[in-house]
């Protein structure tokens, strides 16, 4: 609605409850319905609302909330909520909202305003063919992170006369209908569908409106989420003992699309070439292990791991022998310098 039209929000009080009827709270059996009107025509919203205590009600477009002004007239009478929209043009169009309140609940009812724009038409001042620049009523979010794999969905509504071309870009190329991506426009609205994405889809996308009298665009950051990489490098093994050794390691290579949330550790001996898990779960870059086996080879290798799986291995470790159980560290040491 035009600015004139907005304000604080206003809630419009219904008559007081009556006392014997049993307590519920709001609801719509008759909600909003979409609606497309003629440009400068009258537009209707209506919607039932039940509940006791009787609910509040305050209405909303775009999310901005709406005051009654010469141009938007607001009516509740027993349980039938109605906006009026007197003469609607390009301002109007978009989402509405009826919410409704007591103290038992709030709920809300939702619909979306189109408009209709003919050939020939009387506008606000003047005869003639009505000219309207591009404009994007409504678009998803500024970004949106989605699993390898999953379905991608960006719907954009929109008005303007003549009807605008509408382009849909990764970056600076141009989106089409093929194997990977398909794009469907109906009325004023227009819908870009890839059923599995990949990392080819991470970035920025755009859907741009043009015709003769301007242009508008909207854009979107795809994040795609995976799996992490493996941990960089080899694992570094120190303060080695009979049934201990510390380990630490470097992280994947840094990619927001795939933070770490823990490290898996696995370990194997020359005698059992199965890599088994020694822990399961840690947070940190480093950890120290214990219940090794006295006098035992060891390799160690880690696996990274987050909400989407886990990583390939890392390289393993440098072979370790564990100290037997008889003889000290200090016994090692001293034959090392003998």
């Amino acid at each position: 609605v035009v600015e004139a039209a907005l304000g604080a929000a206003t809630y419009s009080a219904l008559s007081t409850s009556n006392s014997h009827q049993e307590l519920c709270p709001p609801s719509f059996p008759l909600p909003l319905r979409d609606t497309c009107v003629m440009y400068g025509s009258k537009a209707v919203l209506r919607c039932q609302i039940t509940g006791n205590p009787k609910p509040e009600v305050k209405w909303l477009l775009n999310q901005k909330q709406i005051e009654p002004s010469k141009e938007v007239e607001i009516v509740y009478t027993d349980v039938l909520a109605q906006l009026t929209v007197r003469e609607t043009y390009t301002e109007h169009v978009g989402d509405y909202a009826c919410w409704a309140r007591n103290t038992l609940g709030t709920v809300s009812s939702h619909c979306t305003l189109n408009l209709e724009v003919p050939n020939k038409t009387e506008s606000r001042a003047l005869e003639g063919r009505v000219f309207l620049p591009p404009k994007i009523v409504s678009f998803t979010q500024s970004s949106l992170s989605l699993p390898l794999g999953s379905l991608l969905t960006l719907s954009v509504t929109f008005v303007g006369e003549p009807r605008p071309i509408i382009r849909w870009m990764q970056g600076d190329r141009e989106l089409t209908t093929d194997s990977h991506a398909h794009i469907v426009t109906d009325g004023n609205t227009s819908c870009l569908t890839i059923r599995s994405v990949t990392q080819s889809d991470a970035g920025k996308m755009s859907v741009c409106l043009t015709n003769c009298n301007g242009a508008d665009q909207a854009s979107v950051n795809i994040s795609i989420e995976d799996v992490p990489g493996a941990p960089v490098g080899r694992p570094h093994i120190y303060d080695i003992d009979r049934n201990s050794a510390s380990l630490s390691w470097y992280s994947p290579t840094s990619n927001e699309r795939s933070q770490v949330s823990y490290y898996i550790i696995e370990a194997k001996t020359i005698q059992d070439q199965a890599w088994d898990v020694i822990v399961p779960h840690c947070k940190d870059l480093h950890c120290h292990i214990l219940g090794l086996k006295p006098s035992t080879t060891y390799e160690f290798r880690i696996l990274a791991a987050n909400k989407h799986g886990l990583s390939v291995p890392s390289e393993p470790s440098e072979k370790v022998f564990t100290f037997d159980s008889i003889r000290s560290p200090s016994d090692y040491e001293s034959e090392a310098y003998a």
